[in-house]
């Protein structure tokens, strides 16, 4: 999202609101596919999705232009 203002002829103001992952769903970037980890009922992890991407992220910026 952005907004602007204006704070003079030569001077603008702008707000901007950036969102990731805005609905905060689990997402899974690897799954372990090495079969000498073991299978999962033995207490490896082969099989199992081993990371999950960052939760939701709200970043807000202020920048001016003259």
């Amino acid at each position: 999202m952005l907004k602007d203002t204006r704070l003079s002829e030569r001077m603008n103001l702008q707000f901007r609101a950036e969102f990731f992952n805005i609905a905060n769903h689990a997402q899974f970037s690897t799954v372990d596919g090495n079969i000498s980890d073991g299978y999962p009922q033995d207490g490896g992890t082969f099989g199992k999705a081993i990371r999950v991407r960052d939760p939701r992220i709200v970043q807000f910026a202020l920048k001016l232009l003259f």
